[in-house]
């Protein structure tokens, strides 16, 4: 049996597309728990109108953190192999059927990862506001690979020393993954399932760390919707504050925070909460991966963004700067009097847009892979629902695959 799990807070227009997309499918034994995490949208009362035995619903009275939220969801899985969305994301057609033919041929592996589907809603992505659907392939293991395989020890730990190098080469995106239950209760034998700040940044790299067998599958078997409820939507908008809100997250309540609080510098709370993550998974998979977070990078992505986002020709002297300068060590002094001095001249030649941005932001950037992206459709779907038709009845077709020049959802 198969369990899927979606945790939500509120969003329940959204939810009825991600809970539709698994009563549509082809096989009766399945699951699906929905945490509701103190919503003021009546959860409850949709899902028991559905009348089916096979759904549950439970409830937090408390708002809580988005990772206490996800374990209590996940620990309300019954099934096999267990699938966890968001109330934005959903299902292909065929999903199950697809799914036991794979674990069949393959001998129930631990660990199941896909392509995915992904829906931008209209008015989320600045580079294209109406919208669009994508076949994403995204990790560098699945190159030119078009059946499923199994993931090779060396590849699965290649992929999480880059995440820990913050130079990730595969996406952290939580519908890809299909977790078996024999994984999920090795996960729980000292401690929660999810830890740290982003849950699904932690444990997609556990897995791939600590898991014994991994099948990649490189269809696209799940749809990661991002629409203007999702953390994608306020992180690709520059609206952090949201974002937080949504995460409902306190950092300084983190368990290994005191002990790296001293690294920790002002600017994103995105690239403090990565680095945060990835200490987690660092200290979790000691003993198989010989790598610690990158926390001299991060230092390097906090100084360059608080540089970057002031206009002014002495940086040192905005309210950011004072509060960066004095926490920098004297290499790191020097590192960003140089990185200044560099981005005041190319304002003056009128290079900063054109050229010196864009080559640092990229000798700096978080990806050290291009997902390959096949554009499906854009500007047709306004719901999660609508684009699970349009698979259904095959009218979603694909370019040639071409690298993506756009960032792919969290």
């Amino acid at each position: 049996m198969f369990s899927v799990v979606i945790p939500t807070h509120n969003g329940l227009e959204l939810l009825r597309d991600a809970v539709q997309s698994v009563l549509k499918q082809d096989r009766p034994d399945w699951e699906l728990v929905v945490f509701d995490n103190a919503s003021t949208d009546d959860i409850e009362g949709y899902m028991s109108g559905l009348g089916d035995p096979r759904v549950r619903c439970e409830r937090s009275e408390e708002f809580l953190p988005v990772t206490d939220s996800w374990n209590r969801a996940i620990d309300l899985a019954k099934g096999r192999y267990v699938t966890f969305l968001g109330n934005d994301d959903g299902l292909t057609p065929g999903y199950f059927s697809g799914f036991e033919r794979i674990i069949s041929d393959f001998n129930e592996p631990e660990i199941l990862y896909t392509a995915i589907f992904q829906f931008l809603h209209p008015g989320v992505a600045p580079w294209e506001r109406q919208g669009y659907v994508a076949d994403v392939k995204n990790a560098f293991f699945f190159g030119q690979r078009h059946a499923p395989f199994r993931l090779s020890q060396e590849e699965a730990l290649h992929a999480v020393e880059g995440s820990l190098g913050l130079r990730r080469n595969f996406t952290f995106n939580i519908q890809a993954f299909m977790f078996s239950r024999r994984f999920l209760e090795s996960r729980r034998s000292d401690g929660p399932v999810f830890r740290s700040p982003f849950p699904d940044y932690y444990l997609a790299n556990v897995a791939l760390a600590k898991a014994g067998s991994i099948v990649v599958i490189p269809a696209p078997m799940a749809i990661a919707g991002v629409s203007k409820a999702s953390f994608g939507f306020t992180l690709f908008n520059g609206l952090e504050e949201q974002g937080a809100a949504l995460l409902n997250g306190k950092l300084a309540l983190d368990p290994l925070y005191q002990e790296i609080k001293d690294k920790i510098l002002p600017g994103p709370l995105y690239n403090t909460n990565y680095v945060v993550t990835m200490e987690h998974v660092a200290r979790y998979a000691q003993g198989v991966i010989k790598k610690d977070a990158d926390f001299a990078r991060y230092r390097r992505l906090q100084t360059f963004a608080v540089i970057a986002s002031s206009r002014a020709k002495d940086w040192k002297r905005t309210p950011a700067g004072k509060a960066l300068w004095p926490k920098l060590a004297t290499a790191e002094k020097a590192w960003a009097t140089c990185v200044g001095l560099a981005l005041a001249t190319a304002r003056l030649l009128r290079l900063y847009n054109r050229f010196a941005y864009p080559y640092l932001e990229r000798r700096l950037g978080l990806y050290g892979f291009h997902p390959v992206v096949r554009v499906c459709d854009k500007g047709s779907f306004a719901r999660l629902g609508e684009v699970f038709a349009a698979i259904e009845r095959g009218a979603i077709t694909g370019l040639p695959a071409l690298p993506s020049p756009k960032p792919v959802a969290p």
